[in-house]
Protein backbone atom coordinates (compact mmCIF):
# COMPACT_ATOMS: atom_id res chain seq x y z
CA UNK A 1 0.00 0.00 0.00
CA UNK A 2 1.46 3.58 -1.04
CA UNK A 3 0.08 6.68 -1.24
CA UNK A 4 -2.41 8.98 1.01
CA UNK A 5 -5.05 7.65 3.60
CA UNK A 6 -7.65 9.62 5.64
CA UNK A 7 -6.87 10.14 9.38
CA UNK A 8 -8.98 8.57 11.81
CA UNK A 9 -10.70 9.87 14.88
CA UNK A 10 -8.49 9.65 17.07
CA UNK A 11 -5.46 10.53 14.98
CA UNK A 12 -7.48 14.05 14.72
CA UNK A 13 -8.04 14.23 18.50
CA UNK A 14 -4.00 13.80 18.46
CA UNK A 15 -3.19 16.40 15.82
CA UNK A 16 -5.72 18.96 17.51
CA UNK A 17 -4.39 19.16 20.75
CA UNK A 18 -0.89 20.19 19.58
CA UNK A 19 1.25 18.11 22.30
CA UNK A 20 4.46 19.40 23.16
CA UNK A 21 7.13 16.57 21.92
CA UNK A 22 4.82 14.52 19.61
CA UNK A 23 7.24 12.38 18.43
CA UNK A 24 7.62 11.31 21.27
CA UNK A 25 4.11 10.07 21.97
CA UNK A 26 4.78 6.21 21.73
CA UNK A 27 4.75 2.59 23.15
CA UNK A 28 7.35 0.73 23.94
CA UNK A 29 8.28 -3.59 25.16
CA UNK A 30 11.53 -4.05 26.23
CA UNK A 31 12.17 -8.04 26.24
CA UNK A 32 15.03 -9.89 27.46
CA UNK A 33 16.55 -12.24 24.83
CA UNK A 34 16.86 -16.44 26.10
CA UNK A 35 20.48 -16.55 27.32
CA UNK A 36 22.39 -18.36 24.59
CA UNK A 37 19.91 -17.48 21.61
CA UNK A 38 21.99 -17.12 18.45
CA UNK A 39 20.23 -14.22 17.57
CA UNK A 40 22.64 -11.71 14.95
CA UNK A 41 21.53 -7.92 14.57
CA UNK A 42 21.21 -9.28 10.94
CA UNK A 43 18.30 -11.24 11.74
CA UNK A 44 16.92 -9.38 14.06
CA UNK A 45 16.70 -6.12 10.91
CA UNK A 46 15.54 -8.52 8.39
CA UNK A 47 12.86 -9.80 10.59
CA UNK A 48 11.50 -6.46 11.36
CA UNK A 49 11.97 -5.29 7.57
CA UNK A 50 9.09 -8.50 7.16
CA UNK A 51 6.78 -7.02 9.94
CA UNK A 52 7.22 -3.31 8.24
CA UNK A 53 6.03 -5.03 4.62
CA UNK A 54 3.58 -6.89 6.49
CA UNK A 55 1.96 -4.20 8.45
CA UNK A 56 0.84 -1.41 6.16
CA UNK A 57 0.48 0.86 9.46
CA UNK A 58 4.34 0.79 10.17
CA UNK A 59 5.21 2.79 6.67
CA UNK A 60 2.79 5.89 7.47
CA UNK A 61 4.70 9.76 7.51
CA UNK A 62 1.99 12.38 8.89
CA UNK A 63 2.68 15.90 7.18
CA UNK A 64 1.13 19.10 8.55
CA UNK A 65 -0.09 21.85 5.53
CA UNK A 66 -1.80 24.73 6.40
CA UNK A 67 -3.34 23.96 9.59
CA UNK A 68 -3.84 20.47 8.53
CA UNK A 69 -2.68 16.76 8.44
CA UNK A 70 -2.29 14.50 6.07
CA UNK A 71 -1.37 10.85 6.30
CA UNK A 72 0.45 8.61 3.23
CA UNK A 73 1.76 5.28 3.34
CA UNK A 74 5.77 5.43 2.27
CA UNK A 75 6.78 3.42 -0.55
CA UNK A 76 7.54 -0.17 1.00
CA UNK A 77 10.31 -1.27 -1.47
CA UNK A 78 12.62 -2.01 1.36
CA UNK A 79 10.84 -2.31 4.96
CA UNK A 80 14.68 -1.91 6.51
CA UNK A 81 14.25 1.79 5.77
CA UNK A 82 11.08 2.27 7.97
CA UNK A 83 12.86 1.79 10.93
CA UNK A 84 15.98 2.31 13.34
CA UNK A 85 17.94 -0.64 14.58
CA UNK A 86 20.25 0.47 17.69
CA UNK A 87 22.88 -1.44 19.44
CA UNK A 88 24.23 -0.48 22.93
CA UNK A 89 27.08 -2.33 24.67
CA UNK A 90 26.58 -1.93 28.57
CA UNK A 91 29.25 -3.80 30.30
CA UNK A 92 28.10 -2.29 33.79
CA UNK A 93 27.93 -4.77 36.69
CA UNK A 94 26.50 -2.68 39.23
CA UNK A 95 22.68 -2.76 39.24
CA UNK A 96 21.44 0.69 39.66
CA UNK A 97 23.85 2.30 37.34
CA UNK A 98 23.02 -0.55 34.65
CA UNK A 99 19.30 0.14 35.30
CA UNK A 100 19.58 3.84 34.78
CA UNK A 101 22.15 3.53 31.97
CA UNK A 102 19.28 1.33 29.79
CA UNK A 103 16.78 3.27 30.79
CA UNK A 104 18.51 6.52 29.21
CA UNK A 105 19.29 4.64 26.20
CA UNK A 106 15.42 3.64 25.71
CA UNK A 107 14.86 7.34 26.23
CA UNK A 108 17.16 8.25 23.65
CA UNK A 109 15.58 5.74 21.21
CA UNK A 110 11.92 6.66 21.97
CA UNK A 111 12.57 10.07 21.37
CA UNK A 112 14.10 9.06 18.06
CA UNK A 113 10.82 8.46 16.28
CA UNK A 114 9.78 11.59 13.74
CA UNK A 115 6.26 11.40 11.91
CA UNK A 116 7.45 13.41 9.16
CA UNK A 117 10.23 11.34 7.81
CA UNK A 118 10.46 8.72 9.72
CA UNK A 119 10.49 6.07 11.20
CA UNK A 120 7.79 5.63 13.76
CA UNK A 121 9.47 2.09 14.60
CA UNK A 122 12.78 2.08 16.12
CA UNK A 123 14.44 -0.83 18.08
CA UNK A 124 17.77 -1.03 20.37
CA UNK A 125 19.53 -4.09 21.14
CA UNK A 126 21.15 -4.36 24.53
CA UNK A 127 24.29 -6.66 25.53
CA UNK A 128 24.85 -6.49 28.82
CA UNK A 129 26.80 -8.02 31.17
CA UNK A 130 27.68 -11.91 31.56
CA UNK A 131 26.08 -11.93 27.96
CA UNK A 132 22.28 -11.08 28.92
CA UNK A 133 20.56 -9.15 25.97
CA UNK A 134 17.91 -7.17 25.83
CA UNK A 135 15.47 -6.14 22.55
CA UNK A 136 13.42 -2.27 22.84
CA UNK A 137 10.54 -1.91 20.72
CA UNK A 138 9.44 1.29 19.85
CA UNK A 139 6.35 2.38 17.72
CA UNK A 140 4.35 5.56 17.66
CA UNK A 141 0.82 5.58 19.63
CA UNK A 142 -0.40 6.76 15.96
CA UNK A 143 0.01 3.62 14.73
CA UNK A 144 0.09 0.22 17.66
CA UNK A 145 -2.24 0.04 20.57
CA UNK A 146 -2.36 -2.76 23.39
CA UNK A 147 -4.12 -5.41 20.92
CA UNK A 148 -2.06 -4.50 17.89
CA UNK A 149 1.49 -5.24 19.82
CA UNK A 150 0.14 -9.09 20.07
CA UNK A 151 -0.27 -9.02 16.74
CA UNK A 152 2.74 -7.44 15.94
CA UNK A 153 5.00 -9.70 18.23
CA UNK A 154 3.76 -12.73 16.52
CA UNK A 155 4.69 -11.54 13.63
CA UNK A 156 7.89 -10.46 14.54
CA UNK A 157 8.77 -13.88 16.63
CA UNK A 158 7.25 -15.65 13.70
CA UNK A 159 9.34 -13.74 11.28
CA UNK A 160 12.69 -14.09 13.51
CA UNK A 161 12.36 -18.11 13.76
CA UNK A 162 11.92 -18.14 9.36
CA UNK A 163 15.16 -15.70 9.51
CA UNK A 164 16.68 -18.36 12.13
CA UNK A 165 16.14 -20.99 9.72
CA UNK A 166 17.04 -19.34 6.41
CA UNK A 167 13.60 -18.82 5.08
CA UNK A 168 12.17 -16.28 3.54
CA UNK A 169 11.13 -14.15 6.53
CA UNK A 170 7.66 -12.84 4.39
CA UNK A 171 4.65 -12.83 6.50
CA UNK A 172 2.33 -13.73 3.38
Amino acid sequence: VVGDVALSPIQQWFFEHDFTQEQHWNQSVLLDIKPGTKLTEQQISKALAAVVMQHDALRLRFVRENDNVHQFHHDGANGAQHFVLHHVDLEVDEPAKLSQLITDHCSRIQASLHLTEGPILAAGLFTLANGQRKLLLVIHHLVVDGVSWRILLDDFTQALQKVQQHDDPNLG
